[in-house]
Order: C-alpha cells, then sequence, then structure tokens
C-alpha cells in the first residue's frame, strides 16, 4: 500500500504593529502669571528721614543766693507736636502703617498719628544745689521723613506702587534743668534747652 504524506500547511499569522501616531498639540490654555508676593501685604520704605531734639515746655529761673535747694517750677508752653502723615496723589497706605516703618528707621518708639505733645503748663520738681541761672524744661525727640509706599496685588503676581509722601511723629523725652554757665554735648536735649538762655 502506497503511503501518501499529507502536509498541512501552516498558515503564517503575521504581527501587524501599530505604528505610534503623532498626538496633536493641545490648544493653548490660560496663562498664568507666577506667585511673587503674599496677596495684600505692604511695605513702606523711607527715601530720607532726620531726628531732632524738640524743647516743648520751658521756664527761665534765676537762682540767688540763699535761694537753693528744691523748688516746684511750672513751664510754659514753648511749641506743641503733632503726629501725623501726608499723601501725595493715589497713595493708599493708612498712617499706621507709615509711623510704624517710621518707627522702624530710626529706633524711636513714637506716637500714633495725630498724638500731640501736652497744650497745658507742665510743673516740675527741682533741686538747685548752686547759685545760677538756669531753664527748666520739657522736651521729646521728633521724627520726620519722606516715604514711598507699595503692597502686593490681589492675585500675589505683582508689587505695585501704594503712593508716597512726608511722616512725622515723636518720642516721649525727658525733663530737666541745666545751668546757663555750663557747656552740653552738641545735638542733645540739653544743648537745646540752652538756647533758651
Amino acid at each position: 500500500m502506497r503511503h501518501t504524506k499529507k502536509f498541512i500547511a501552516g498558515t503564517a499569522i503575521l504581527a501587524i504593529w501599530a505604528m505610534p501616531t503623532v498626538a496633536s498639540a493641545a490648544p493653548p490654555g490660560p496663562s498664568f502669571a507666577p506667585v511673587v508676593c503674599e496677596r495684600g501685604t505692604k511695605n513702606v520704605r523711607f527715601s530720607s528721614h532726620t531726628k531732632s531734639n524738640v524743647i516743648t515746655h520751658k521756664k527761665k529761673v534765676s537762682i540767688p543766693d540763699g535761694a537753693t535747694g528744691q523748688k516746684s517750677i511750672t513751664t510754659t508752653v514753648e511749641t506743641t507736636v503733632t503726629a501725623g502723615v501726608t499723601y501725595n496723589t493715589g497713595a493708599t497706605l493708612s498712617a499706621d502703617v507709615v509711623i510704624a516703618s517710621l518707627e522702624g528707621t530710626t529706633g524711636l518708639e513714637l506716637a500714633a498719628n495725630l498724638s500731640k505733645t501736652s497744650t497745658s503748663s507742665q510743673t516740675f520738681t527741682m533741686n538747685f544745689n548752686k547759685v545760677g541761672t538756669y531753664v527748666v524744661f520739657d522736651g521729646v525727640e521728633m521724627a520726620s521723613g519722606n516715604w514711598v509706599g507699595t503692597k502686593c496685588n490681589s492675585n500675589g503676581t505683582a508689587v505695585v506702587s501704594a503712593g508716597s509722601g512726608k511722616a512725622k511723629s515723636w518720642a516721649i523725652g525727658h525733663e530737666g534743668a541745666i545751668n546757663c554757665a555750663s557747656s552740653y554735648r552738641a545735638g542733645s536735649m540739653q544743648a537745646k534747652a540752652k538756647t533758651f538762655c
């Protein structure tokens, strides 16, 4: 018997790999500016500032022979100092913020906006231990300067101008008595009081 070989043709299966397609670019979305500052924060910088001694109350007193010792002296008002802030057009910062910055700049403990030194006479008890001419006084240290303000916008994306202006305030000084025949350090409160001798 003849044997017939049967061949079963294998079906070739071709793997077809899908070629990757390039995704189309997404349409541009909204533009977001980077955050550069904390929203609502405010800053004040003083471009210039000065400090000076101001005599607010004074009384010139002569102590003759036999009249030395402790005395109560009533002084009169020489000048009144008022704390205040002025604004150029468009300035939006509060006076309290400006004066707080002046305080930090000068290192003085300053009075709040619109505070005034005493407008009444002042009485001090002094000990005069030798004859001579004296000036009994009360005084404050005054600070003033020109300021420039900035603030962070509502989105925190930019620092913008908040105006400019001037500011002044005063720090509690001290009372005392100077002898008109004595010398005092230039620029001191005592030297300022001596100008009234």
